[in-house]
């Protein structure tokens, strides 16, 4: 007798169950015959009236934790990088950051638009940015791709933007 055969597993991996079969292969590695199957069923690891999920909770707050420590570490990467091009030094300008007369920050995105800001403040501009930037939110497209664009543009109430430049709270027309 043959010890060693050729065979392939497969598995059907479900949330409540585990199915699985053993197949024998000939010596075109193609299945000729089934040795051996089940199936393993255990509960589902969800809250019977409510259908979530157990691990729903550990879930949420990993991904807090992520979000916060990658927020954190591309704040430090951006600081970094204003050090390493001699935009600022990190010490005096965190000194400034902290300080409680700290300009506000969307005063001088405003201003910017007329006057060229120094190092610090164009700095504390970007370092703005980059701690409350946005995502990119696929709304639009699935409505596009349901056909309800049309009817979302024309109930459009809040003002068009074309040939502006908006800062919040602020309104230019001459740009």
């Amino acid at each position: 007798m043959d010890r060693h055969r050729s065979y392939r597993i497969g598995l059907d991996i479900g949330i409540a169950s585990v199915g699985w079969a053993v197949l024998e292969n000939n010596s075109q590695d193609e299945p000729i015959r089934i040795l051996d199957l089940g199936v393993r069923i255990f509960e589902a690891a969800e809250v019977p009236k409510t259908g979530a999920a157990l691990a729903a909770e550990r879930r949420d707050a990993r991904t807090a934790r992520r979000r916060i420590r990658r927020r954190r570490h591309r704040l430090e990467r951006i600081k970094w990088l204003f050090e390493r091009e001699g935009l600022i030094q990190i010490d005096s300008f965190m000194e400034r950051y902290h300080s409680p007369n700290l300009p506000d920050v969307y005063e001088l995105r405003y201003e910017g638009l007329e006057r060229k800001l120094s190092n610090e403040e164009f700095a504390q501009v970007l370092l703005h940015i980059a701690k409350h930037r946005g995502f990119r939110s696929t709304r639009k497209a699935e409505l596009k791709r349901r056909g309800q664009w049309k009817s979302l543009k024309s109930n459009r109430t809040e003002p068009r933007t074309y040939g502006r430049a908006w800062l919040p709270y602020r309104w230019r027309d001459d740009i």
